[in-house]
């Protein structure tokens, strides 16, 4: 989820008999993120992009490139989409770092299904209207398309389902692909999730209408594990049990970002002097976050509860 934040949701009430986050979060030292105070570790145990290169572990595979974002893996192999020269693409690219090309240009919004063998891509004709189509993650064939209303963006793409939130009118709705079955998650509009974890985070209302976010076990939407009118989710653990945030308001580049429990426990605080870029997990207890320092420079760091160690070297901008 981008570190900007949109804004989601329909006027919903409260949710009884649910603390808010501020009463039960105790604070935590903010922890500063200096990458070039900080020692080297082992490259990333998950893919990762550093600066145009994708990195596993000891392999480096360059992208002859501007840009480079990872959409996940499938198979042997990464999809990455790529902007370079004014042109753009979605592409595969193998252990030995040859490149073949899925899409010959990156749509709207694309996500990459957890198996690796669906892509998700999203269109918006008009402004009442959202397309999204499930292609073959190797040819982009189109395997079915559907219609959905408007601001519908997709939330998470696995077992053979793709779980959408959308703001009009606000709804989560699960798409099984199977069967072209679109049925109803929950009456907010969700804004994150991971199937997988059972997770669901929604708006209660728009943000700057008082909306607040509730977390919730995607299989029981309505028992709400956590309530904040503070802080918004960004990424979920592997295990559901913790999740990244930051502030409702935040917009623009990210500046500090929090590691709380999924019932709202602050668990450790971050910030960088020259923010953060994509963030995510290693495993349900380590974080891997994209940190830049004020010259510019990036480098891929970890964090757990011992610190915080480099997992990359650093890129010069």
């Amino acid at each position: 989820m981008a570190a900007v934040l949109t804004v989601l949701g329909a006027a919903a009430g409260p949710v009884a008999g649910v603390l808010p986050a501020s009463a039960v979060r105790a604070d935590v030292p903010v922890t500063s993120v200096r990458i070039g105070q900080l020692d080297r570790g082992e490259g990333p145990a998950v893919p990762r992009v550093v600066g145009t290169a994708v990195v596993e572990g000891d392999r480096v595979l360059d992208v002859d490139a501007d840009e480079v974002q990872l959409l996940g893996t499938s198979g042997e192999e990464y999809v990455v989409a790529t902007w370079a020269d004014g042109g753009s693409a979605v592409e595969r690219v193998a252990a030995d770092g040859s490149r073949s090309t899925v899409l010959d240009r990156v749509p709207y919004a694309v996500d990459l299904s957890g198996d690796g063998t669906r892509l998700v891509t999203t269109r918006t004709p008009s402004l009442r209207r959202t397309v999204l189509a499930v292609r073959d993650s190797t040819t982009g064939e189109v395997l079915v398309r559907r219609v959905f209303g408007a601001g519908a963006a997709v939330l998470d793409v696995d077992d053979g389902r793709v779980l959408v939130g959308q703001t009009g009118p606000a709804r989560t709705l699960s798409w099984t692909v199977a069967t072209d079955r679109v049925t109803r998650v929950a009456g907010r509009a969700g804004y994150a999730a991971d199937i997988s974890a059972d997770r669901l985070a929604v708006f209660t209302a728009p943000v700057y209408d008082g909306g607040c976010t509730v977390l919730a076990r995607l299989s029981a939407p309505r028992r709400t594990l956590w309530r904040s009118c503070e802080d918004a989710v960004l990424d979920i653990s592997p295990d559901g049990r913790r999740v990244l945030t930051t502030g409702v308001y935040a917009d623009g580049p990210l500046g500090r970002f929090h590691v709380d429990t999924a019932r709202g426990r602050r668990v450790a605080s971050y910030d960088s002097p020259g923010g953060f870029g994509v963030l995510g997990w290693e495993d349900a207890r380590t974080v891997l976050v994209t940190a830049s320092d004020r010259r510019g420079r990036s480098a891929l760091v970890r964090c757990d509860a011992v610190g915080c160690e480099r997992a990359s070297g650093v890129v010069a901008p």
